[in-house]
Formats: structure tokens, C-alpha cells, sequence
């Protein structure tokens, strides 16, 4: 089996793969993780409305799961579950919250980014970078397969380069498309704010919008 068969075979084997977790993640996976959060939110919450209310470490422990994140605060968490898009409100925070804080004496909008970054220009001047950054690796990282099979090198050096350039070159292009879609997922929740609809009332404790 010569470099082309054995790049076509990979090839097809990590399509067959990524295919198959999509279907998996989307019609099973996906619905079933649906069904188990929404129990135990319901749960949670009709707890954290009865009298007297929970130890503290029971509520924390609760929202940690909700958040899927034990780094966030009770605080943190009670605000961004009072928005009018608490699941996205949440997943939206915890990525992006390197560039976040949440600053509760600030009134209705809480969370805000770092001073690092407030400025639009600082930003924008980032997402520039991590953007060229991303793609610049990503076709290093890709390039092998565009000529080696010009070059022909026997096959354990063929597979070597193609391991070489995609650690080399594919995780400084993870961590760049990762860095851009925090500031983006960012800048959606703090402008998601002004939507707040009305003051909701969260673990018996009004928070105003």
C-alpha cells in the first residue's frame, strides 16, 4: 500500500468517524442530555423554593451543575440565569469569561469586559490576529497532504511529517480559532444584556433587569 492509498484511507476513516459522532451527538446523545438537564434543573429548582432553603454548598454544588464550571460563583450564576437566554447566557460566559468579569454593583449590566479589553479596537485588533493566526496554521498543518505525494518519501517518513506539521501546526490553530470565538461569544453576552424582559425571581431572590 503505497503514501496515496494510506492518505485517501485516512482520509476516509476520520470522515466515517466524524459522520458518525455528528449522527450520534444529534439524534441520541444530544436529546438524551436534553431530558437529563431539564429533570435536574426542574429539580433543583422547585429545592431552592422550599422553606427553609438549602445549605449553601447544596445550592453552589447545584449551579456548579448547571454550569458545568465550578469556577463560577453562586453570584455569577444566579445573574446570568435571570437573562433572557440563561442556557446561552451561561455556556456564552463560561467560555468567554477569560476576557469577562462580573461586576454586580454595576445595576442591570452586570457583566462586562476586563479594562484590557473594553475598547472595540482592542478587540477587534485581537480577533484580526487570531483569525490570521488560525488560518496560517491550519494550511501548515494541512500542507503535507499537498506534496507529499510529489515527493513520494517511503511511508513511515510520510506518515512522521504528516504527525510533525499536525502537532506542530493544528493546536496553535485550535487554541487561535478558540481564542476568536471567546471574544465573539463574549461581545454577544454583554450586548445580550439590554434584552433584559422583566425581574425574575431566582432561588426566592428578586434580580432586577
Amino acid at each position: 500500500m503505497g503514501l496515496d492509498d494510506v492518505l485517501k484511507l485516512v482520509g476516509a476513516v476520520i470522515s466515517i468517524v466524524t459522520v458518525g459522532k455528528l449522527v450520534y451527538d444529534v439524534f441520541v446523545s444530544r436529546k438524551t442530555r436534553l431530558r437529563d438537564d431539564y429533570k435536574f434543573a426542574k429539580e433543583f429548582f422547585d429545592e431552592l423554593g422550599k422553606t427553609p432553603r438549602p445549605h449553601p454548598l447544596v445550592i453552589e454544588r447545584g449551579y456548579h451543575a448547571i454550569a458545568g464550571d465550578t469556577a463560577l460563583s453562586v453570584r455569577e450564576m444566579e445573574y446570568l440565569l435571570s437573562l433572557q437566554n440563561p442556557s446561552s447566557a451561561l455556556r456564552d460566559y463560561v467560555l468567554a469569561r477569560p476576557y469577562l468579569e462580573h461586576l454586580p454593583e454595576s445595576g442591570h449590566l452586570q457583566v462586562k469586559f476586563k479594562k484590557k479589553y473594553s475598547s472595540l479596537w482592542s478587540r477587534r485588533w485581537r480577533r484580526s490576529v487570531y483569525l490570521v493566526l488560525y488560518f496560517f496554521s491550519a494550511l501548515l498543518a494541512a500542507s503535507p497532504i499537498f506534496f507529499l505525494s510529489s515527493l513520494k518519501p517511503s511511508l513511515g517518513t510520510g506518515l512522521l511529517i504528516l504527525i510533525i506539521f499536525g502537532t506542530a501546526f493544528g493546536l496553535p490553530a485550535y487554541n487561535a480559532l478558540r481564542e476568536y470565538g471567546r471574544l465573539y461569544r463574549g461581545e454577544k453576552l454583554v450586548a445580550g444584556q439590554k434584552r433584559h424582559p422583566q425581574i425574575i425571581v431566582v432561588g426566592g431572590q428578586e434580580i432586577a433587569q
